[in-house]
């Protein structure tokens, strides 16, 4: 599954992301390894945006 993501070619990861999630969803197991990278998203967009903040509150 890490391969499939890692290694596309076509640039469609965000397509591979919700197949997989809809999967997690039929089958009611996560899959560790989209879940590890979704927080690791999430964790960097938060602390870009506290940079961005943290250097000038009002430019976004």
């Amino acid at each position: 599954m890490e391969q499939i993501i890692l290694n596309n070619k076509n640039g469609y990861t965000e397509i591979y992301y919700k197949l997989i999630f809809m999967l997690s969803l039929l089958t009611l197991h996560k899959i560790t390894y989209v879940e590890n990278k979704k927080k690791g998203l999430k964790l960097s967009l938060k602390n870009e945006l506290e940079n961005l903040t943290k250097n000038n509150p009002y430019n976004l």
